[in-house]
């Protein structure tokens, strides 16, 4: 049985279609043959003037579900759900018994040394308090005083000085910090661990890999609670995934006014839409998703489908935001119970520093390294580092307008020889044909003994 208090107004939104709405009144509900019982007296004060209670009523022997509103039933039919399965989930930190539904929880787990935890915390508070504050005895019945308390800056006249003596009460010592300590250490090890300090216990800063081991560490002691998360998470997806095959396959009934002015009903599936998700090609942007039937066999329909998803696709990569279309047929929704298994470690948040850390850590050995054991693929060890950096880093590794012309012109500013560069010129003034295909290059003619050289006497000392 499923219970729920909800406004007249989002009541009627989703079971306003049913027939028998009409008799579902908002607010307190009376059944003259209704029992006077504890559950209906709490049922009346709970409701307000616009409420109204929604219950689910769920019997999988005989394949049975109810729905009431306010008292009134407005459906007493089979249970929608192919799957067979209660749509609930539900999870229990520490069970009983595998046969019964309570359990123990986390509050009630730790109830113990809290409790330890508070008493020692008001005991030592109580304790710094009253040697803060020092009592006067005095052996003259004269002097007289009945002040709880000493007021700094107050003058007070006594018969003897001498017979007057202060009682300070001891605070809080060593051996009470201690015992404190311990017991904020037991609670932890119940817990948590302090998986999260950056230092060493001499002071020293740690290193990735030993944070990695105390995160290790970390999820190894939560793994028990964990467990029963992950077990609720895997249960809800399978219940989530079974109902979503079934009924979004299953087409809406959509009118619309055709040409003459006639309401015409037509089919319609479901179109979805998943914002920030990774695309095909990478990038991050929205896909849609429409699910289509039988009316895209024919040729014509599907060119016309396609066109519809290029245009939604150019619509959003104009409005800046990378979009995918795609079409799904219902076809593939056929079977639906699919099993759910939650990937180890997964649920734990992955901090992007210490993965950062650790790559770049790798990448400095890996070159150490390199001398002896060569890296073939140098590009790939900077792309793997790259990848947990949300940097774009085509804006480094790219050249830029600037240096891409250079690069075209030259180091003298001409363009270089080519096809598309013009061709070279000779000492002589002619132009020097371009190389053959396959061809040797020409050895260079000697020099003549006696022949004076063309080089500056500075290139010459320079060449020599």
């Amino acid at each position: 049985m499923w219970r729920k208090l909800t406004s007249y107004t989002e009541a009627m939104e989703e079971y306003g279609h049913y027939p028998k709405w009409k008799f579902v009144r908002p607010g307190m509900m009376a059944i003259a043959w209704s029992i006077q019982t504890f559950y209906r007296d709490t049922i009346m004060t709970d409701l307000q003037r616009n409420q109204v209670e929604v219950i689910r009523f769920y019997c999988r022997s005989k394949n049975q579900h109810v729905v009431l509103i306010n008292g009134v039933v407005l459906y007493d039919g089979p249970i929608p759900f192919k799957d067979g399965a209660y749509p609930f989930a539900k999870a229990v930190n520490e069970p009983f018994a595998n046969d019964f539904f309570w359990g123990n929880g986390s509050p009630n787990k730790y109830m113990g040394e809290q409790d330890l935890i508070n008493s020692f915390i008001n005991a030592m508070a109580d304790k710094t308090i009253n040697s803060l504050l020092p009592t006067g005895l005095s052996s003259d019945l004269d002097d007289l005083i009945e002040d709880d308390t000493i007021t700094m800056g107050k003058i007070r006249k006594v018969g003897d000085i001498e017979k007057w003596k202060w009682f300070e009460s001891p605070g809080v010592n060593a051996g009470e910090m201690n015992m404190f300590q311990n017991i904020m250490n037991l609670a932890q090890q119940s817990g948590s661990t302090n998986a999260g300090d950056s230092f060493t216990p001499r002071g020293g800063k740690l290193q990735t890999r030993q944070i990695l081991l105390q995160q290790q560490e970390q999820m190894q002691k939560l793994s028990f609670n964990m467990n029963f998360l992950e077990d609720l998470e895997r249960d809800r997806t399978e219940l989530r995934l079974a109902h979503i095959l079934q009924f979004y396959s299953i087409p809406k009934i959509e009118k619309i006014t055709g040409k003459s002015g006639d309401e015409i009903e037509g089919l319609v599936y479901r179109e979805i839409q998943l914002p920030n998700t990774q695309l095909s090609d990478g990038r991050e942007g929205t896909k849609i998703v429409k699910l289509i039937g039988d009316e895209y066999q024919n040729p014509d329909a599907r060119a016309m489908l396609e066109d519809d998803l290029a245009v939604r696709e150019m619509m959003g990569e104009e409005m800046g935001t990378p979009t995918e279309a795609v079409a799904v047929s219902i076809d593939t929704f056929n079977d639906f119970n699919n099993a759910v298994q939650v990937v180890k470690y997964s649920s734990y948040e992955k901090n992007a520093a210490l993965d950062q850390a650790a790559r770049m850590e790798f990448a400095a050995w890996r070159m150490e390294v390199a001398p002896i054991v060569p890296i073939a693929n140098p590009q790939g060890l900077v792309e793997w580092v790259e990848e947990s950096f949300d940097i774009d880093t085509d804006r480094f590794e790219q050249p830029s307008p600037d240096q891409q012309m250079q690069q075209q012109m030259g180091p003298m500013g001409m363009q270089p020889p080519g096809p598309m560069g013009g061709q070279q010129i000779g000492p002589d003034g002619q132009p020097v044909p371009p190389p053959q295909p396959g061809a040797a290059p020409a050895a260079p003619k000697p020099l003549a003994a006696n022949a004076p050289s063309a080089a500056p006497q500075g290139a010459a000392a320079l060449a020599g």
